[in-house]
């Protein structure tokens, strides 16, 4: 049995940089900037793993994340792959977000990664919405802030998602949420299966 999340082009390295292909997709940045991106990315987090990115030079960052990615089997085809996957990540995401607040959210608003562990038939659907709320704090302070919440009912539509994403951001412990704190906005949303 495979483990949960495994698929056939999948790359552990570059699904813990999968963030930096997001960021890419949505600034449309070319082939060569995608690979700069994952040298720095992924020399940072070597050099950071070994205590010694505080001194490192952009060259020697760059040149820590050439062996990372190399040290990992990453290739143009692997990166390919997930520069894809990063682009259904988008249209997902556009289309959800283009909906107006009543109209029922569809397969098509959904991102669904290969990763996903209950995409199967024989698994029960699952969901989780990211959001970035906007926060005021009682000395009027606007912070950001985002969060990930699992849904627990049928999908609907865009008020009732964030409605209850709203409801378990008050519930769930975060270190991060300002003690006080009222949203009294959202920046940013997405929905993907789990």
């Amino acid at each position: 049995m495979a483990e949960p999340g495994a698929w056939p082009g999948r790359n552990a390295l570059l699904s813990g940089l999968f963030g930096a292909f997001q960021a890419g997709a949505a600034q449309r940045l070319d082939t060569a900037s995608i690979w700069q991106s994952l040298r720095q990315a992924a020399g940072s987090w070597q050099l950071q793993a070994s205590g010694q990115l505080e001194n490192a030079t952009v060259d020697e960052i760059q040149a820590a994340g050439v062996n990372a990615l190399s040290g990992q089997g990453v290739s143009a085809a692997s990166v390919s792959t997930y520069r894809g996957i990063a682009g259904a990540w988008l249209a997902a995401k556009t289309r959800l977000q283009g909906l107006d607040m009543d109209q029922q959210i569809t397969a098509r608003e959904i991102f669904v990664p290969p990763w996903s562990t209950t995409a199967g038939a024989a698994t029960p659907d699952r969901y989780r919405i990211r959001a970035n709320w906007e926060i005021t704090t009682p000395d009027g302070t606007v912070l950001n802030q985002w969060g990930s919440y699992e849904l627990t009912t049928p999908l609907t539509n865009l008020n009732d998602i964030l409605a209850q994403a709203q409801a378990q951001a008050g519930t769930i412990p975060n270190s991060d949420w300002p003690v006080g704190g009222v949203v009294t906005g959202i920046n940013d949303y997405e929905l993907e299966q789990i």
